[in-house]
C-alpha cells in the first residue's frame, strides 16, 4: 500500500512540473513571432528618428529596409525584424543642389532682353523662390523693370515703369522755373549716371581681382544642431578633422534607447556625409 502511494505521488509531481514547463513556455516565454516586428512598426521606427519622407520598404527574412527620401537625398535604413533595432543607415543617392546665377550671369541676361544701363538691381523672395529685379534705363531715358529667376535665369516678368505725375502746382510754374528743374534733374541724372558708372567699374576690378577671403566654416554649434536635426538625443562628443584636404565635422550622439550614432558633417557647406551607429 505504501509503494502504491509513493508512486501515484511521483506521478503527481512529474504531472506538475511538466504543466508548469509547458504553461511557462506558452504564457511567459515570448515566441520569435511574438518578438518580431511588423512593416508598419518598422516604418514607424523609422519616421521617428529620421526626417523625411518614406518611399520604399523591402522585407527580407532577418530585417526591414525602409528608404526615406529627405531634403538632402535618399538614405537607406536597415531595422532588425527580430528586435526593432537599426541596424545601419546608408546615404544611397544625393540631392543635387540648385545653383544660383551669378549677379555678373543675371546682368548679361537683362541687357539681352532690355538694352540700356541697369540703375539698380536687387533681389525679392516670392512663394520661397527668388528673383532678381533690375531697373534698366534705354538711351530715350525709358525705364525698364525686368525680373529674372535667380536659378532658371528666365525672365518672368518686363514692364515699363511710367514716369510720375507731375503736380499741379508745377504745372503752372513759369517757363524759367520749368527750365531750372529741367536743368536740375539733368545735373542730377548726370552725378547719379557718373556714380553709377564708377560703383560698376569698382566692382569689376573687384571681380577681376583673385578672391581673398576664403569660404568660412560652420561654427561647431551649428554642427551640432544640424547633427541633433537629423538625429535626437544628447551630444557625447565634437571633433573636427580634415581629410583628403577637406574639413569635417564629427559629432557623437546618444539616443533615448542607448544607441550612439557618429554624424560626418562637412565643415563648409553643412551638408552631412554619412552617419554611423553602434550599439
Amino acid at each position: 500500500m505504501d509503494k502504491k502511494m509513493t508512486l501515484r505521488v511521483v506521478i503527481a509531481t512529474a504531472l506538475i512540473l511538466v504543466i508548469g514547463t509547458v504553461g511557462w513556455q506558452v504564457f511567459i516565454t515570448p515566441t520569435s513571432k511574438q518578438l518580431a516586428i511588423s512593416k508598419v512598426e518598422a516604418q514607424e521606427i523609422a519616421g521617428e528618428r529620421y526626417d523625411g519622407e518614406i518611399v520604399g520598404t523591402e522585407e527580407l527574412s532577418e530585417q526591414f529596409i525602409i528608404t526615406i527620401q529627405s531634403d538632402l537625398g535618399e538614405y537607406e535604413i536597415k531595422i532588425s525584424r527580430a528586435t526593432g533595432e537599426v541596424e545601419s543607415v546608408e546615404q544611397i543617392k544625393a540631392t543635387e543642389q540648385p545653383k544660383q546665377l551669378s549677379e555678373q550671369e543675371v546682368e548679361e541676361i537683362v541687357l539681352k532682353n532690355a538694352p540700356g544701363e541697369i540703375e539698380e538691381m536687387s533681389k525679392s523672395t516670392e512663394d520661397k523662390v527668388e528673383y532678381y529685379d533690375a531697373v534698366v534705363k534705354d538711351a530715350d531715358e525709358k525705364t525698364m523693370i525686368v525680373k529674372v529667376h535667380s536659378e532658371t535665369g528666365e525672365v518672368v516678368e518686363k514692364t515699363e515703369q511710367k514716369p510720375a505725375q507731375t503736380d499741379k502746382k508745377q504745372q503752372n510754374n513759369s517757363s524759367n522755373d520749368k527750365t531750372v528743374a529741367k536743368q536740375e534733374k539733368k545735373d542730377q541724372k548726370k552725378a547719379e549716371n557718373q556714380e553709377n558708372k564708377e560703383q560698376k567699374k569698382e566692382q569689376k576690378q573687384e571681380k577681376k581681382e583673385p578672391e581673398k577671403e576664403k569660404k568660412k566654416n560652420i561654427s561647431e554649434a551649428e554642427a551640432i544642431q544640424i547633427a541633433l536635426n537629423r538625429v535626437a538625443g544628447e551630444v557625447d562628443d565634437v571633433d573636427l578633422e580634415s581629410s583628403n584636404g577637406q574639413l569635417y565635422y564629427f559629432v557623437e550622439i546618444e539616443t533615448a534607447d542607448d544607441l550612439e550614432a557618429e554624424i560626418q558633417i562637412h565643415a563648409i557647406s553643412g551638408k552631412i556625409v554619412s552617419i554611423e551607429w553602434d550599439d
